[in-house]
């Protein structure tokens, strides 16, 4: 049997968010089942929260909702299998096909050439980092962002890129998209 875990509406917890309605009922018309998480508890830490209206010993759910990081996919993971059952795509897999280190090798040849840096969040890059990154790139315009997001509704500020060969703009693009 089908079981798709969605997110609750945030002002009437016990319906599927708005946004999700029409494929909830769809999955129902199908025979499947619905069950319902709390987005704002999972991505605020509060995963046994999250997860209790969903019923226990569901078998394998798939997630279908607002995006998360792969930090809360996999506390969702766990706080599920703490009720007996477990997301289909496993923490892991999401991650790999979530972020860009994870995906980009499948797709280079559809993708734009990119270079990346691990960095815990919040943490500034040196110049020395800057020209690491941007070196074999090449001159020439390009984009800013974190592995999953940009900030494109701050598109000059923390997105854009004119020129590549300007270390000192790129610098304070992603200086600001990494404080954003």
């Amino acid at each position: 049997m089908l079981t798709v875990v969605f997110c609750a509406d945030p002002l009437r917890p016990a319906r599927v968010d708005p946004h999700f309605a029409r494929q909830a009922a769809a999955v129902g018309e199908l025979g499947g089942t619905v069950a319902l998480i709390d987005h704002d508890a999972l991505v605020s830490g509060d995963t046994p929260a999250a997860v209790r209206r969903v019923p226990r010993d569901a078998g394998p759910v798939w997630y279908r909702g607002w995006m998360v990081t792969a930090d809360d996919y996999a506390e969702l993971d766990t706080a599920l299998a703490a009720r007996g059952t477990h997301l289909v795509t496993g923490a892991d897999r999401y991650r790999a096909a979530h972020e860009l280190p994870g995906w980009y090798d499948v797709f280079a040849e559809v993708t734009p050439e990119s270079t990346w840096l691990p960095r815990p969040p919040g943490h500034a890059l040196s110049t020395a980092e800057v020209e690491k990154l941007v070196e074999p790139l090449g001159a020439g315009p390009g984009i800013v962002k974190d592995y999953v997001k940009s900030r494109k509704h701050e598109w000059a500020e923390a997105c854009y890129l004119p020129d590549l060969a300007d270390l000192d703009a790129v610098a304070r693009v992603i200086g600001r998209m990494v404080e954003l």
